[in-house]
């Protein structure tokens, strides 16, 4: 068999014609999608010659659209479906797991030097958080705790994926008796 493909190898680099590669593969970018509520992402399948098809399991959790080999979908409610990709013999399959998270605080109200956490709620993935003004209130990027730092106004963002969601911060002066 290694000798018969070296023949061909060498034919098809002595005549400059390339035939298509033996036993192709197939490929998922990624096992499992998650994608907010009216959000959209591109799937695209790996090492695909030829037409793709796609299929999914369950209709109303995700508005699909294709172009070769790439698929476009766009959350529409709540759940998780599978989506299966078909090119000529080989098939693979996505979970889609539509998200519809929500932040726990859109305005909270602190004294110097308190801490609150909050959190984006309904979601599995990592949030990224940040402060408008870190001076007044800072926020840990990873955890979403906010240290009160001095009087003012200020707002924390939390991006998840394409989506930002946000809280404002008031924070007042400390109650403590001097």
């Amino acid at each position: 068999m290694k000798r018969v493909c070296m023949a061909l190898l060498l034919a098809a680099m002595v005549t400059g014609v390339m035939a298509p590669p033996m036993g192709e593969r197939v490929e998922a970018a990624a096992k499992k999608v998650y994608v907010t509520k009216g959000e959209d992402t591109s799937i695209k399948v790996k090492k695909a010659t030829g037409k793709t098809r796609w299929k999914v399991s369950k209709k109303g959790t995700v508005k699909l659209s294709s172009k070769k080999s790439m698929l476009n979908v766009k959350g529409t409610g709540k759940g998780t479906v599978k989506v299966s990709a078909v090119v000529g013999k080989k098939k693979v399959s996505y979970q889609i797991v539509v998200e519809t998270p929500k932040i726990s605080a859109k305005s909270l109200s602190l004294k110097v030097g308190d801490t609150k956490h909050i959190k984006i709620n309904g979601t599995k993935r990592s949030v990224k958080w940040k402060s408008k003004n870190p001076a007044i209130a800072s926020v840990d990027s990873k955890s979403g705790r906010i240290k009160a730092r001095k009087e003012g106004n200020t707002r924390v963002y939390a991006k998840l994926g394409k989506k930002t969601y946000s809280c404002n911060v008031r924070v007042q002066a400390s109650s403590k008796a001097k």
